[in-house]
């Protein structure tokens, strides 16, 4: 591939603006979207923490706003992060810390020029282009400097389309999963929080459930230590009725228990990365020597993972086997406790964990602390009944995970191939069909 252009040449560069002094962002959520660089992640927008500015304050900086279709690009801090602005961002004001990069004319493709930057030919150009010592930045010289290929725009089109396409397959499954994870935590919520059926019951109301599912659960509600539960439910210590573990680090100094390591070992950086509370791999291993270093040794499918420290409350379920480090708290599953519902309850009650947390340096829930938390104990066939439905949610989630997750190697690994033009599109889409994603 020939590198023959810049972007310089072919779009126009300009930066974002610092919000005036004595400005503030919004919490809530008004017309003028604010997008600073924590607002970028894996080249996409995220929208969770996206906070706005007040009419006035988008008034004073309206000709640094970026307009929906915009490609931009992080320019300090996590250099050459990019995204496209969304539909629903239109006219949305941007920071001094990113820059957005508007085409000339009809011979660069928007989406192309994405899917280029991001690829490994992309942002190697991108890093060429940075300047500075103690503090990297892509200034915006550096950006029209950056090399791009020479392509003509039908071909742009076609790759951008068919790298679009494996991006809306991803997002298709993300937003499946959303829904499924959705369905488990309202169900958990309305018979084990808000024991909706047994109101029901108490009320001589219809349960909205299978005459079969709504016979297991009473009529009528008892005290107890967490407040009323339903009539002949109980309460325990989760430490009582599961066992509650923790991990290990063995010496990193010591090869023999990393080098070509073949087990699965988790740290709480492992589950900050998760969409959904599956953890199918761990980022490093560890060997058989190393694992024997370990009190809890390796832990089974279906352990309930707590991270207890930096920062405590990261749920997820092992959907491997596994060793731990020492920032988890991990419930074994048992017969009296089903997965489905601990994962459910654990995620019900971060709240609780964090409050029972301490320390100076850093706060930490030990397992002396969280054994002692009681959980509610339902009805053998009513924790049955709900592990069975929310089993059937949860692997149609883990599946959807693998699939997500082999899309994204299949994108990543095409992407420099079609940008380079090593790999043709006709191609490139066997290889889709041939892989069954």
């Amino acid at each position: 591939m020939i590198l023959e252009l810049s972007i310089g040449d072919t779009c126009i560069v300009k930066g974002g603006k610092r919000l005036p002094n004595g400005h503030q962002l919004l919490q809530s959520k008004t017309k003028h979207p604010y997008i600073r660089t924590r607002d970028l992640n894996d080249h996409k927008i995220n929208f969770n923490e996206i906070e706005c500015i007040t009419p006035e304050t988008h008034k004073e900086i309206e000709r640094y706003i970026v307009d929906k279709g915009n490609l931009i690009i992080s320019i300090v801090g996590t250099i050459g992060s990019c995204a496209i602005i969304p539909d629903n961002l239109d006219k949305a004001n941007l920071t001094e810390n990113c820059a957005k990069i508007v085409p000339k004319d009809s011979s660069v493709d928007t989406n192309f020029l994405y899917y280029y930057l991001i690829s490994k030919i992309g942002q190697n150009e991108i890093h060429k282009n940075t300047v500075g010592s103690t503090q990297l930045k892509l200034p915006l010289y550096g950006i029209k400097n950056i090399k791009i290929p020479s392509i003509d725009e039908k071909s742009q089109s076609r790759i951008a389309d068919f790298l679009s396409n494996l991006d809306k397959k991803i997002e298709l499954n993300k937003k499946q999963n959303e829904t499924l994870e959705e369905i488990a935590k309202t169900l958990f919520k309305s018979w084990f929080i808000d024991f909706d059926p047994v109101r029901a019951k108490a009320e001589g109301r219809p349960t909205g459930l299978s005459k079969e599912i709504s016979d297991l659960f009473p009529d009528s509600f008892e005290d107890s230590e967490l407040g009323e539960i339903p009539y002949r439910w109980s309460t325990d210590e989760v430490g009582n009725i599961s066992e509650c573990v923790g991990g290990g680090t063995p010496s990193t100094k010591e090869p023999l228990f990393w080098e070509n390591g073949n087990n699965f070992w988790a740290t709480p950086k492992d589950l900050s990365h998760l969409e959904k509370p599956f953890l199918l791999e761990t980022s490093k291993k560890i060997t058989n020597l190393g694992i024997q270093k370990i009190s809890s040794r390796v832990l089974p499918i279906g352990t309930v993972l707590i991270s207890s420290r930096a920062p405590v409350g990261y749920v997820a379920v092992a959907e491997v086997p596994l060793s731990i480090n020492q920032g988890f708290i991990a419930i074994k599953p048992s017969e009296i406790l089903s997965k489905e519902y601990l994962l459910n309850w654990a995620q019900a009650n971060v709240e609780k964990f964090k409050n029972r947390a301490s320390g100076t340096t850093f706060a930490e829930i030990s397992k002396q602390s969280f054994r002692p938390i009681k959980i509610l104990l339902p009805d053998e066939k009513v924790m049955l009944a709900f592990s069975d439905l929310t089993k059937i949610i949860h692997k149609r989630i883990i599946s959807s995970m693998k699939e997500i997750n082999n899309l994204v190697d299949m994108r990543n690994i095409l992407l420099p191939k079609l940008i380079s033009g090593e790999l043709r599109i006709t191609d490139a889409e066997k290889m889709i069909e041939e892989a069954g994603i």
